[in-house]
């Protein structure tokens, strides 16, 4: 714990004491953070990324990890020659589009998240939108010059089944949800949608 505080001390310029303070704050409090960019790509932030969540955790701060995978996805794509576009900055996602997103999202990143945690001594677990009926959404149409237009199974959260994620929470575990949406029809959650959505 005290190499976690000098270290942010050392960052943003403000005294052991202080850092120590802040952080006594957020004991027991629920924060959620983003995991992405370039932090997932490297491996250094990555192993950087996953003992800081162990030291918050060690602390007493509850986190829930939400995770990108925008690079990722679109690798996968192209290895497929599976063309992808997007309309202000959403991911028009077909049923071919949506499959690969969701092996990447809940096949490979998720669980690779959780497995990191896991082998850093933190309790953790993966989750998708299905599980437990966690996340509801309604289809998103954007609209455009007074006009609609479908991006395909893209969704808008209506529903998070938070007494699920608090039980996680009381168990000790680290969730780590990912963004699929448990309806009869399937969608994919932007992102910052999901980020906003959480307590």
């Amino acid at each position: 714990m005290s190499n976690l505080i000098n270290k942010i001390a050392l960052q943003i310029s403000s005294t052991k004491k202080e850092v120590n303070s802040n952080l006594q704050k957020y004991i027991n409090e629920i924060i959620v953070i983003k995991y992405g960019g370039s932090a997932m790509l490297d491996k250094k932030l990555s192993l950087n990324f996953f003992q800081n969540i162990k030291a918050l955790v060690e602390l007493g701060i509850k986190p829930i990890i939400v995770h990108g995978g925008g690079p990722q996805i679109n690798e996968t794509l192209d290895s497929m020659n599976i063309t992808h576009k997007f309309l202000k900055g959403m991911r028009i996602t077909d049923k071919k589009t949506f499959k690969v997103v969701e092996m990447v999202l809940s096949g490979n990143i998720n669980k690779n998240i959780s497995l990191n945690l896991s082998g850093n001594g933190i309790p953790a677990i993966g989750l998708s939108g299905y599980d437990s009926g966690m996340l509801m959404a309604n289809k998103l149409v954007l609209k455009e010059n007074k006009s609609s237009i479908d991006i395909g199974y893209v969704g808008k959260p209506y529903k998070l089944n938070k007494s699920f994620l608090l039980q996680l929470l009381d168990l000790k575990l680290v969730p780590i949800p990912e963004r699929k949406t448990a309806v009869l029809i399937f969608f994919i959650i932007n992102l910052w949608s999901l980020l906003f959505y959480f307590f």
